[in-house]
C-alpha cells in the first residue's frame, strides 16, 4: 500500500470510529424524518445501542438492540446486527444500506402468528390459527413494489377459522428470488388437503400459483365447489392455475 492511501485509509477508518461513537440519542436527533415510525428513548451509541420499544407502522419491535458490523464496510456497505422481540418471540437479523443506496436484510428469523401477519396486511375476510417461523437468507426492497426474498416460511398449524374451518397441517414455503420475482414451492402435509405449487410473486405484486390438490379427508363443501368450479381433475387430484395482483 502506498502512503498515500495508507493515510486515506487512516482517515476514512478514524471519520468511521467518530461518527460511529458519537450518542444514539444524538444521532436519532439528526436524522431525517421517518413517518410511520415511533423510537422510544435510546441508549448507547451509533456502534452499539437499545431501546425498549420501536413501532412501524403499527408494528412493535420491544427490547430492541443493535450492534454496528464494520467490516461490512470493506464490502462496499453498512451493516448493522439487530436483535429484540416481536409477538413476544425473540427476533433477529443483519440490516444494511449499499454505497449505492439499496436497502437489505439478511439472515432473518422470526416467530408471528400468522393472523397478526393478515391484520397487518389489511385482510380482514380471513381469520387463521398457528403461527409462522420465518428464516430468510436474503431480503432486497425495490425502490417501488413488493420486496424479494429467498429461505423459507412454515406455517404450523396451518388452520382457516373463517369464513370456513379447514385444517392444512403444516406448510412450508421455499424461496429464491431474482431482482424482480420471488420464485419458490409451497408444500401442505397433514391436514384435510395436500398441496405442491409453484408459486411466483413479482415486485409489481403480480402474482401465479400452480398447485396440485389433494383432498385428506373432509372438507367444508364451499372448498370442493371452487375446486371443482375452477381446477380440473386430474387423477383424483386437482390441478389449480391462478394469478392475480395483490
Amino acid at each position: 500500500m502506498t502512503t498515500g492511501r495508507a493515510v486515506a485509509a487512516g482517515i476514512f477508518a478514524w471519520l468511521v470510529f467518530l461518527v460511529a461513537t458519537i450518542p444514539a440519542d444524538r444521532a436519532l436527533a439528526l436524522a431525517p424524518p421517518m413517518p410511520g415510525v415511533v423510537i422510544g428513548s435510546v441508549q448507547g451509541t451509533v456502534w452499539s445501542g437499545h431501546t425498549g420499544r420501536i413501532v412501524a407502522k403499527g408494528v412493535a419491535v420491544d427490547d430492541v438492540r443493535w450492534r454496528f458490523r464494520p467490516l461490512s464496510l470493506f464490502l462496499g456497505k453498512l451493516e448493522f446486527g439487530l436483535q429484540g422481540r416481536l409477538d413476544r418471540k425473540p427476533a433477529h437479523t443483519l440490516a444494511g444500506l449499499t454505497f449505492s443506496g439499496a436497502p437489505y436484510l439478511q439472515d432473518v428469523h422470526l416467530d408471528v402468528g400468522a393472523a397478526e401477519v393478515l391484520y397487518r396486511l389489511g385482510v380482514k375476510q380471513l381469520s387463521v390459527t398457528g403461527r409462522l417461523s420465518v428464516d430468510l437468507e436474503d431480503v432486497r426492497f425495490p425502490p417501488d413494489g413488493v420486496p424479494v426474498f429467498s429461505g423459507e416460511i412454515t406455517w404450523k398449524p396451518a388452520g382457516v377459522k373463517a369464513p370456513l374451518a379447514l385444517s392444512l397441517g403444516s406448510a412450508t414455503l421455499t424461496t429464491q428470488h431474482s431482482d424482480t420475482t420471488t420464485e419458490g414451492k409451497l408444500v401442505a402435509t397433514g391436514g384435510a388437503l395436500q398441496v405442491k405449487a409453484d408459486v411466483a410473486l413479482e415486485t409489481t405484486g403480480a402474482y401465479r400459483l400452480d398447485a396440485t390438490i389433494r383432498q385428506n379427508g373432509t372438507v367444508p363443501q364451499a372448498v370442493t365447489k371452487f375446486l371443482t368450479t375452477f381446477a380440473d381433475n386430474e387423477n383424483g387430484s386437482y390441478r389449480l392455475q391462478w394469478s392475480d395482483t395483490l
